[in-house]
């Protein structure tokens, strides 16, 4: 399967399989409110020796941004249909 080319264990990757046949739509509501720019999130990036992971200081958008990247990608790799929508229009 796609996970398994990814890198997910068989195991994780029929999890995850069966995860979105039995939740055929997932709804995610992201929340776009001023206190989104706060600066006490944390994300995980590349150093420059791409073995290696750094966890560094974000606003709370920038982690949320990451998060929903890496879940829209996830579902593109599950054929899981996903909408997203902001909480504050």
């Amino acid at each position: 399967s796609q996970l398994t080319q990814q890198g997910f264990p068989k195991g994780l990757s029929m999890a995850l399989r069966e995860n979105a046949l039995v939740f055929p739509l997932r709804v995610w509501i992201i929340d776009n409110s001023g206190s989104m720019n706060h600066v006490d999130g944390n994300r995980i990036i590349e150093t420059s020796n791409s073995s290696q992971l750094q966890i560094v200081n974000s606003t709370r958008w920038e982690e949320i941004q990451e998060c929903v990247n890496y879940h829209a990608q996830m579902s593109s790799l599950l054929n899981a249909p996903t909408i997203f929508r902001l909480l504050n229009p």
